[in-house]
């Protein structure tokens, strides 16, 4: 399956590079008097705040007299929109819905939605002009109207200048909140490491299954044996776990040097969220085959069952899965081992503290210790009249 993504995926994070969206302005008195949206536009134009790093424009810009001459270029699909204002309300036109409309068009309720911000400014500015010439007349001196309203003038300006640049770097959602790269696609072989943690639980499933009285022949003799249970129990456990990350460490070793894939420069980070998360797989296993009462192949088919949904729900389909269920089911993600390990990985390429990362690493932690626990309970109170 690795090898299946690293065909698909392998040109398509170069591919989807974003580039400046190309949008026509009409160039009309109504946007030549609209100080604020011309301003914010214009800030866009000039330069991406995403980081300091990626200086290139949001939007390219197109100025033109009239509609006619944008529509021109709307239908030889050289610009994604037009932008005109009617008594200071953005009208957008376009030939097709798209992704770089659909951006365009956050980027231009942004702008309007922070309107207020601009007026207040100016309504403010008659206020403290007023303040100003009284404060002068009191103190005697006479007050110079056009250098007080330089000053106020200077002043509301810098202060809408940082209102302006605040637009600018939250107008789009895929701002970055670090100067790592995003490779959406990486989250894909997160999920399959995911998947590859959690299948550990067939491992210690089949373990713990032969070590049960009620599953098989080698659990009656066990049973009657003079060997201390936790001591077989625990020694099985290890040897599952050894058995799973010399797996996994192959696993590593092929999508590194093989399918040079990139994990980033926090991989002994990435090793040891990997190894915890194959400690819940065998531990999930290990519960698995205790608490349920049934045949090898039902406790198969559950966990089959199990770590697909896990993988699913943490984006092993699709990105926009974890993004959905993160969104309108956060508790169910906050109890997925898939998605622990997933969100853990992931989030070494976000940010740059490892708060989260330490968070999913405390998760995996507690998941493995309540299934072993539940396991420990349950084998603690099996008893048997006959075998």
């Amino acid at each position: 399956m690795g090898i299946l993504f690293r065909m698909t995926f392998s040109n398509m994070h170069q591919s989807s590079s974003f580039q400046a969206i190309k949008v026509a302005i009409i160039n009309d008195e109504n946007y030549k008097n609209d100080l604020y949206f011309s301003n914010a536009i214009s800030s866009l134009e000039k330069s991406d705040t995403h980081s300091e790093k990626d200086q290139s424009p949001i939007l390219n810009v197109t100025y033109v007299d009239d509609f006619e001459s944008a529509n021109s270029l709307l239908e030889n699909k050289s610009i994604s929109g037009i932008l005109q204002l009617e008594q200071q309300k953005p009208v957008l036109t376009f030939k097709s819905p798209g992704v770089r409309e659909t951006i365009l068009k956050k980027i231009v309720e942004s702008i309007n939605d922070k309107r207020p911000i601009y007026e207040q400014q100016l309504a403010n500015l008659e206020t403290n002009i007023e303040s100003a010439i009284r404060s002068k007349i009191k103190s005697g001196q006479k007050p110079n109207i056009k250098e007080l309203q330089s000053e106020i003038g200077q002043s509301i300006s810098q202060n809408l200048s940082h209102k302006l640049k605040d637009l600018s770097e939250n107008t789009i959602d895929f701002h970055s909140t670090s100067d790592k790269v995003l490779d959406y696609t990486v989250i894909e072989y997160y999920s399959l490491i995911a998947m590859a943690c959690l299948s550990g639980a067939f491992i210690s499933m089949f373990t713990i299954s032969s070590m049960l009285a009620n599953m098989s022949e080698r659990g009656k003799r066990l049973s009657v044996s003079s060997a201390k249970k936790p001591v077989l129990i625990l020694s099985s456990f290890l040897s599952c776990y050894l058995t799973h990350l010399i797996l996994l460490t192959v696993i590593f070793l092929f999508n590194i040097f093989i399918l040079k894939i990139d994990y980033g420069n926090n991989l002994p980070r990435i090793l040891l969220i990997s190894a915890l998360g194959s400690l819940a797989g065998i531990s999930l296993g290990t519960s698995i085959g205790t608490l349920i009462k049934a045949t090898a192949e039902v406790k198969t088919n559950i966990i089959t069952f199990f770590f697909l949904f896990s993988c699913f729900l943490a984006g092993m389909m699709g990105p926009a899965i974890k993004y959905l269920v993160d969104t309108n089911l956060p508790f169910l993600n906050k109890i997925n081992p898939a998605n622990m390990i997933v969100d853990g990985l992931y989030s070494l390429n976000i940010y740059d503290d490892f708060s989260r990362y330490n968070s999913n690493i405390i998760s995996l932690i507690c998941f493995s210790f309540l299934c072993i626990s539940l396991s420990i309970t349950v084998l603690k109170k099996q008893k048997f009249k006959s075998l």
